[in-house]
């Protein structure tokens, strides 16, 4: 059977994938367009996803279930950790090596994308590289992530503001927040709902550059690949970070309006701290064991620290977001530009 590879680096999380459909594998490719590699440095580890697509699997007799979510139900044999995806999925867990039998494409690459960024996050929690929920772009040498819900505009949001050529990327959903407290990129693929959103806003895409993404618990998602948008991805550090959580209103106009640290500290405990709405599949995360709580425990307080200097060290904002998609974007000029 052939083996289509895909190897990426994700801060230092090398992952190496093995997968026999090329469809998946080239779907996979544009999503994580800005962490593929050729190869990984000498001596480095990678953890090994090995995924096919299969006609019918079999779970080992004998296992009892040790927990169950709406996505699956867990099972141990050992140090083994099987997942079954109620009969869509069955995934394999056995140290750094994870196999991934589906029954359905779209089905494989929706979980595969979930999972690299599940295991992906935990190896960068533990590195001090926290992911905050959050909408991110460089304007003016100004770093400024917006704080929203999910299926709250944030993706609208940066789309909008990418309609500016000299606005630079940092990400649409899950900027990176190092331990010193300094905004990171972690640039994905760009999505909407509508694929009409994206050429309207892109008009040098073609129809052609567009891919659609199934979604379990959602609407489909038309995509873009990052490198097929002209604006440049943000590199090095930026003179200004601004923090602003972003709250809809019915207003007609747009607003922002400066907030205490202890307020923001309350919006980063949902969005960076406890990690509401980041994209990740929870039993690739959370696991239960003596060693994995204590692990949770150190990345709890670890992203506590970092969301306390992050805040030290940005301006702290409450934006109030009206209909007008074009007064929401021209507000957060108007911030970016003050000084």
């Amino acid at each position: 059977m052939s083996r289509n590879e895909l190897k990426l680096n994700i801060y230092g999380f090398y992952c190496h994938l093995l997968i026999d459909c090329e469809q998946v594998q080239l779907l996979l490719q544009k999503d994580f367009s800005f962490f593929v590699v050729e190869s990984f440095p000498r001596g480095k580890n990678s953890f090994v996803i090995e995924a096919n697509v299969v006609d019918d699997y079999v779970l080992p007799e004998g296992m009892l279930a040790s927990s169950q979510t709406k996505n699956s139900i867990t099972f141990r044999q050992a140090s083994i950790i099987y997942n079954d995806y109620y009969g869509k999925a069955l995934t394999k867990l056995d140290k750094n090596r994870l196999t991934v039998q589906s029954l359905d494409k779209k089905f494989l690459h929706e979980i595969l994308y979930l999972m690299i960024l599940s295991y992906s996050q935990k190896n960068m929690d533990l590195r001090g590289f926290h992911k905050i929920h959050a909408c991110a772009f460089r304007l003016d040498n100004t770093d400024m992530a917006v704080m929203m819900p999910s299926k709250g505009g944030k993706s609208t949001i940066l789309m909008d503001m990418l309609m500016d050529p000299e606005v630079q990327i940092l990400s649409d959903d899950s900027p990176v927040v190092s331990r010193n407290g300094h905004i990171q990129p972690f640039p994905l693929r760009l999505g909407a709902e509508v694929s009409n959103d994206l050429i309207k806003r892109f008009p040098y895409l073609q129809p052609k550059d567009l891919y659609s993404f199934e979604r379990l618990y959602y609407s489909p998602k038309y995509l873009v690949d990052i490198q097929k948008i002209k604006n440049k991805v943000a590199s090095s550090k930026a003179q200004r970070q601004i923090l602003l959580a972003g709250v809809r209103s019915t207003n007609t106009h747009a607003r922002c309006q400066p907030i205490g640290r202890t307020k923001m500290l309350r919006h980063l405990l949902r969005h960076m701290i406890i990690g509401i709405g980041l994209p990740m599949i929870i039993e690739h995360f959370l696991r239960s064991g003596f060693k994995d709580h204590l692990l949770n425990v150190y990345i709890l307080f670890s992203r506590f620290y970092s969301a306390i200097v992050l805040i030290c060290r940005s301006e702290c904002y409450e934006v109030h977001l009206c209909r007008d998609k074009m007064k929401n974007r021209q507000v957060l000029v108007d911030l970016a530009s003050e000084r």
